[in-house]
């Protein structure tokens, strides 16, 4: 019977905490710049995109989205990238009062690209910019970009780090099953 009990527990546990689908969100606005057609980087169409001229040898205009305030882990965009001119993307998102470093260097082209926050924080923006390494002028290109929205209420709210570093023993005894 403890067996069981441990198992349904357990099985409870992975399903709360490891097997918990994406929920991911569009942003719903922007801060004009230098950008063309910034709705269509949060449109949920791939055939859509925003854009900007980037200069030679150089680091591109911010574009920065937003959203209301929401738990979020993880980010995800969808770009152009060439190895010869556009190929690389400094990500940042805003919490804690100021832009935080998510992800600077290469990426996917042409496809979703995931970047972790490494914990869940309350974001309201994000901005990102592309470096050109041609000696000529080329558009940067942002097709989509997605916030990944966490539930913080239970069984959500524990520390996963923590209860990660459990082993069965203590799971066991914590739960007064041995």
């Amino acid at each position: 019977m403890k067996k069981i009990l441990l198992i349904l527990m357990l099985s409870l546990f992975l399903i709360s905490y490891g097997l918990t689908a994406d929920d991911w969100q569009s942003p719903t606005g922007h801060i004009a710049g230098s950008w063309s057609d910034e709705e269509d980087a949060y449109d949920d169409d791939t055939e859509s995109y925003a854009q900007v001229m980037v200069g030679p040898f150089s680091w591109g205009a911010w574009i920065e989205l937003t959203i209301g305030s929401m738990s979020c882990d993880k980010v995800r965009f969808w770009a152009y990238y060439d190895a010869m001119t556009i190929n690389a993307i400094d990500l940042e998102v805003y919490y804690d009062g100021d832009y935080q470093s998510v992800y600077i260097g290469a990426y996917t082209h042409d496809d979703w690209e995931e970047k972790s926050l490494g914990d869940t924080y309350s974001v309201t923006k994000v901005r990102m910019r592309f470096a050109n390494s041609f000696s000529s002028p080329v558009p940067a290109v942002l097709v989509e970009f997605d916030f990944n929205q966490v539930e913080t209420g239970w069984p959500h709210k524990w520390n996963t780090k923590e209860i990660s570093k459990w082993n069965t023993k203590e799971f066991t005894k914590w739960n007064g099953l041995e």
